[in-house]
Order: structure tokens, then C-alpha cells, then sequence
């Protein structure tokens, strides 16, 4: 056993953390490995997932992001179900050739609440215009003519029903898009919830219950923030077509907002 349980650092972590990850961490202090990719994993504790993930990946709704070289070492040594637990302020990786830890005291906490977003009609319609010139036809995962008629009227439970869990992947691009268009209205018109998140992927569920409390990556925030060239950069980055999905999202959002405004 002594093995088992070999020295580790207790070196503070730089980067970053959402003020949601702490929320979650409140109520569980013992978790396991959910999902491990090339460049980021995920953590379930109790119903949520916490996503870690290298500083230059941006920061999620709910997650963390670390250094890279911290995020390589936790891929390299940890596999799927392996437990983790919340241990003051750190978070401790059992596995069998001993222990991980991340500690998380040295994390800069980052409030993305979508309330903090200041409303700005300027900036939306800069958004509009940028969005303008990418052409989502050949871009987003799904048709988007069915798209369109299912959101002429916003965000419906019929709406919700066809575009939830609908297109591939691990964010399937109807859930995508439904973020999208809802930040659009949560910020502008009134909030919205997604509520067929059983309907598709855990990953995706996660992002509907960070959305319901009111969070978005950072990425978005700092697109309606003012930001708009190099958020749109980063969001394009997003997956095989799930960025292009969320703006997409985004853009019907606002088009339809500015023609209501017009009549």
C-alpha cells in the first residue's frame, strides 16, 4: 500500500477556474474520471461534470483551466473511472501507480454568469455584420433550412424537441446551436431554459445545466463583451463543427431580434 500512496508535489497550479466548478464542489467531495481526450478531461461529481483543460483552450462554464503541462501528466496517468477527491483545496487522482494532485488554491476564480453581460445594441449588430460573411451552409453539422424553420419563433419546446441530441458527435450540433440562439435571448429578450438535456450526450447535459444556472464559456462572454474578431477566432476552433454550430445559433439569434425591433 505504502506504493500505492507515493509522495506528490504540492506546488499551487496557475490558470484559471469557473466560479461554477466551485458551486459543484461544495456538495461532493468524491468524484471519478468521465472522459479523458488528447488535450482535456472531464471529472463527474455527483450529476455534473468538471472539464480540465490546458490555459490556451479557453476556460468552459464549468471548468478549469491549467497549464498544459499539468493537463499532459493528468492524461498521460489517469484512466477512465478512476477516482478523484476533493481534499481542501485540492483535487487528488488515485490511480494505480499512485497519486495526482491538482491544487487548486492558486486558480484565478472567473465569474461567466451571462447576467454580467452588459447589453450593448452597438455591439450586437457589429456581431450580425461580422457573422454576415461565413457561410454556415457549409460550415454547421446539421441542414440549416430545417434549422431556421424550427427557430423562426425562438426557442420552443418544439424547437427543443427537434434540435436536441440532433448531428454527431460529443456536443451534437442542435444542442450547439440551441446555446447559442438562448444566449442571444437570455441577454437581450428573457431567459430561457433547456430542458431536454436526457435527450442527448453528457457533455452536452452539462453544458444545458451550466446554461440553466446562467454560465457560459468564456469565449462567449467575451464576444458579446466587445471582443469580436478574435472571440469568433477561437470559437471557430471549438470541436469539428460545434463552433460554427454556436454561432450559428448566434447569428439566427440576432436576426431574428433585429427584425422585431424593425416592425
Amino acid at each position: 500500500m505504502a506504493e500505492l500512496y507515493r509522495k506528490y508535489k504540492d506546488d499551487k497550479e496557475t490558470g484559471s477556474i469557473s466560479k461554477l466548478v466551485l458551486l459543484y464542489l461544495k456538495k461532493y467531495n468524491t468524484g471519478y474520471i468521465h472522459s479523458v481526450f488528447n488535450h482535456s478531461l472531464n471529472i463527474r461529481f455527483g450529476e455534473n461534470l468538471i472539464h480540465i483543460s490546458g490555459e490556451n483552450r479557453g476556460l468552459v462554464s464549468f471548468g478549469c483551466s491549467i497549464s498544459e503541462k499539468k493537463v499532459k501528466e493528468l492524461i498521460l496517468n489517469v484512466d477512465i473511472d478512476n477516482i478523484v477527491m476533493k481534499k481542501g483545496e485540492s483535487l487528488l487522482f488515485y490511480k494505480r501507480s499512485g497519486i495526482e494532485k491538482l491544487n487548486l488554491s492558486g486558480l484565478k476564480t472567473i465569474n461567466l454568469e451571462i447576467k454580467n453581460i452588459k447589453k450593448s445594441e452597438g455591439i450586437l449588430k457589429k456581431i450580425f455584420e461580422y457573422l454576415k460573411n461565413i457561410d454556415f451552409n457549409q460550415k454547421t453539422g446539421i441542414k440549416t433550412d430545417k434549422v431556421i424553420k424550427y427557430l423562426q419563433n425562438g426557442i420552443t419546446t418544439e424547437s427543443q424537441k427537434y434540435l436536441t441530441g440532433r448531428g454527431k458527435g460529443l456536443t451534437p450540433s442542435g444542442d450547439d446551436i440551441l446555446l447559442g440562439y438562448g444566449l442571444v435571448s437570455c441577454i437581450y429578450v428573457e431567459n430561457v431554459k433547456l430542458i431536454y438535456g436526457d435527450l442527448t450526450t453528457d457533455i452536452s447535459r452539462q453544458y444545458f445545466d451550466a446554461f440553466n444556472r446562467g454560465y457560459v464559456n468564456q469565449t462567449l462572454f467575451e464576444l458579446f463583451s466587445g471582443n469580436i474578431e478574435n472571440s469568433v477566432s477561437n470559437i471557430t476552433k471549438i470541436g469539428h463543427t460545434s463552433g460554427y454550430d454556436i454561432l450559428f445559433g448566434i447569428f439566427l439569434g440576432i436576426k431574428n431580434l433585429l427584425e422585431k425591433w424593425r416592425k
